[in-house]
């Protein structure tokens, strides 16, 4: 059986307040989950925002998987502090992990529902001010390349 979205769990709820906060690239750590929750980190240019692996991070630190004072740590190093799960039993929390060939270069948060919820669209230049480029609520196969579901150690 397929987990689905609680779209009255107030966690769910909390982690949708950053819907919309544009994508910065270098955005959040573990800490800004406490610190800088939901518009994200202010950057030394003045740009606001979260990028993937910030994003994820802090939403971690929001649902109490995760300490704020865990080391940073990018998309793939996230990835490689995961083990694998299926669908089934995947659940609020877990990470969804992306990227071409399978080289992880992209990770979003998985609410249940096949829904998965991070900061997306932007790249290495991205420093707030591209519309398309925001945290984003997308189906678990909104991107060819899922890699894997995972769950932190």
């Amino acid at each position: 059986m397929r987990p689905t979205l609680n779209i009255h769990d107030e966690r769910v709820l909390e982690l949708l307040e950053a819907f919309g906060v544009p994508y910065v690239w270098g955005g959040g750590r573990p800490q800004d989950g406490l610190l800088s929750w939901p518009e994200g980190p202010k950057q030394r240019d003045g740009a606001r925002g979260w990028d993937c692996s910030g994003w994820a991070q802090a939403a971690l630190v929001r649902l109490n998987l995760l300490r704020p004072e865990h080391g940073d740590r990018g998309s793939a190093a996230l990835a490689e502090n995961c083990d694998p799960i299926g669908l089934d039993v995947a659940r609020l929390g877990d990470l969804a992990f992306y990227g071409p060939g399978g080289v992880v270069q992209h990770v979003m948060v998985y609410l249940g529902g096949d829904c998965v919820l991070g900061a997306s669209g932007g790249g290495s230049t991205t420093r707030g001010l591209d519309p398309r480029a925001f945290v984003q609520l997308r189906p678990l196969h909104y991107r060819a390349d899922l890699v894997k579901l995972g769950r932190l150690r």
